[in-house]
């Protein structure tokens, strides 16, 4: 949807006291740190269930059309995605409501259930705020009555299309926290690198997946491409190489000097040996 420009300022006045806020870099001031993607949240029990969702997002973008964004991360897995647009030129920006099932699934369109919204857009600089009703960090489909107000709150600017559609959403500012503790006493980083958006990478958890190159690490089993050795007693294995360690078994590399193949000719050898000491002395 197109929004009209309003004025909307963004300061630290009442973090940790009336507001949560979020920032990267630590500390930095929304007013006067041009590089500063800044999230503040204020949380008041909801009209009949949940809580409401006062928010304010600052950041600043490298291209003329780019968004800057926030998510709430749900316990069922579940995201919803609110960007605030700059369309190109500093008048009718954009904002837009996302949902995503999981981590490995993508983003799509939904119908939007922000009110209040705001956006100010000024040249890379977009500030926005808006109003999310009744939220419930452990709900589906908002069917229970009871607050429960721990969200992973995530947030970052990228590019867009001039018809308002984000592009990747890869969060630079992401925490595990409790919206209704302005304090930040209750304020964690997320474990692990979330799933990517809107591009061909993803790292999730422990595992990561490194492309372009030779090797990959999943989990604790490794692989090292373009090698000739093999770790016995381990769960490595070697492709394009001329080594095998399957389970815990150990190959000897044909074309390799291979070491277990010594024992096996040692006792032919040394039979000879004693032949061949038997028939000079006699």
């Amino acid at each position: 949807m197109t929004v009209c420009v309003f004025q909307v300022d963004i300061t630290r006045d009442g973090c940790g006291t009336t507001k949560l806020c979020l920032e990267e870099p630590a500390g930095c001031d929304p007013t006067t740190d041009d590089s500063c993607l800044f999230v503040s949240l204020v949380a008041t029990p909801g009209p009949t269930k949940g809580v409401d969702l006062a928010v304010e997002l600052r950041g600043k973008i490298d291209q003329p059309v780019g968004f800057v964004g926030v998510s709430l991360t749900f316990k069922d897995g579940s995201t919803s995605l609110f960007p605030c647009i700059r369309n190109g030129s500093d008048d009718a920006p954009f904002f837009r409501t996302f949902w995503r099932k999981n981590a490995c699934s993508g983003f799509f369109l939904v119908q939007n259930r922000a009110t209040g919204i705001r956006i100010v857009p000024k040249g890379h600089v977009i500030r926005c705020g808006f109003d999310i009703r009744e939220v419930n960090a452990s709900v589906i489909r908002d069917r229970l009555p009871i607050a429960d107000t721990t969200f992973i709150i995530s947030a970052a600017t990228g590019t867009a299309s001039t018809d308002g559609i984000p592009g990747a959403f890869i969060p630079t500012l992401e925490k595990h926290v409790n919206v209704a503790d302005p304090t930040g006493g209750n304020v964690f980083d997320v474990i692990g690198t979330p799933a990517v958006v809107g591009s061909n990478a993803a790292a999730t958890g422990s595992n990561a997946a490194a492309t372009g190159s030779n090797a990959a690490a999943l989990g604790s089993n490794a692989a090292a491409t373009g090698s000739n050795a093999a770790a016995p007693g381990s769960n490595a294995a070697a492709p394009d190489s001329n080594a095998v360690a399957p389970g815990n078994t150990a190959a000897a590399a044909p074309g390799n000097t291979a070491a277990a193949s010594n024992g096996a000719h040692a006792v032919p050898i040394l039979l000879s040996v004693l032949a061949l000491f038997i028939m000079l002395g006699a």
